[in-house]
């Protein structure tokens, strides 16, 4: 790879961390990887509509903000749009919304549940898909 690149040692150990260290991109080395703020399980749940608005208080303040997240991420905005290098920040302004107000918590929510597509197409910006369905216990 170093010769058909034309590149040094040095430079494909700094491309392949970058690789590792990305959102998006290090789910192509490790596909089993789930690095997001919300529970697997309950992402799942959410998805296949077993959690609804009126499960909000099984939700922490990070799992609503990383829900609100991916529904941004998989929006498209007045002809641009947000990239899995948006997730970071855009979790971390929804997660301060959501700890300074209790509407903003419920409306961040509600918005989400609300806006299912846009999750998946979010989870699919930031190459998370696709999630395994819970397991059913008997």
């Amino acid at each position: 790879m170093k010769a058909k690149l034309l590149i040094g040692s040095r430079e494909l150990s700094e491309a392949i961390d970058i690789i590792k260290n990305h959102m998006e991109f290090k789910r192509y080395i490790y596909p089993n990887i789930y690095e997001l703020q919300i529970d697997k399980d309950k992402l799942s749940k959410i998805l296949s509509g077993d959690l609804n608005e009126g499960h909000i208080n099984t939700l922490t303040d990070e799992e609503i903000a990383s829900l609100r997240t991916l529904v941004e991420l998989g929006t498209a905005i007045m002809g641009g749009r947000y990239f899995s290098e948006d997730y970071e920040n855009l979790f971390n302004s929804f997660l301060q919304e959501s700890r300074l107000c209790e509407y903003e918590k419920q409306s961040n929510y509600e918005y989400s549940i609300r806006n299912m597509h846009r999750i998946k197409d979010g989870l699919n910006r930031i190459n998370y898909t696709p999630l395994e369905p819970p397991k059913q216990t008997s």
